[in-house]
């Protein structure tokens, strides 16, 4: 039994400083998000021209044409702009109790998001009418077209 009490006793305290220990180093050691993140060197290969009133919330380069997307409500557009000169080809504006946000073409379509109304507008392409709308909830930040799903940012840390 004494053989037995001196080990407890006596065992404990290196236990403790080996957790210790290894709490410190696991603690210390880079996690996947930071090993990661590495700064990465950015090159500018060109600049363009751009009106500079827009207040542009959405892009998208889709068969050689950039769809622009531009918010303020009384001020909201989606236009289609040369990517070389800047220049605006054509432009509809947005009713003014709408605020535009983030855009993505999918096939045929661009869809547009609004940023607190909840409605999700779909403009033909060739025309930039709108053809259809969706509601959703929350509010309308970015979005993206991965090929098979559409994904919306809504302001906060999730996509949906």
């Amino acid at each position: 039994m004494e053989h037995r009490s001196y080990m407890k006793q006596h065992g404990t305290a290196p236990a403790v400083v080996v957790a210790l220990l290894l709490f410190v180093l696991t603690c210390s050691l880079p996690t996947a998000a930071q090993a990661q993140s590495e700064a990465t060197e950015l090159v500018l290969i060109s600049s363009h021209q751009h009106d500079s009133e827009a207040f542009t919330q959405g892009l998208e380069m889709h068969e050689g044409s950039l769809y622009e997307s531009t918010g303020l409500y009384g001020h909201s557009s989606l236009r289609e702009v040369d990517p070389l000169s800047g220049q605006v080809i054509r432009q509809i504006e947005l009713d003014e109790s709408l605020f535009a946000e983030g855009i993505t073409v999918v096939g045929d379509s661009i869809v547009m998001l609004t940023w607190r109304e909840g409605v999700a507008l779909v403009f033909d392409i060739e025309s930039l009418t709108v053809i259809a709308n969706h509601t959703y909830s929350g509010e309308g930040w970015g979005l993206c077209y991965d090929g098979t799903h559409l994904v919306m940012s809504n302001g906060t840390s999730e996509l949906a």
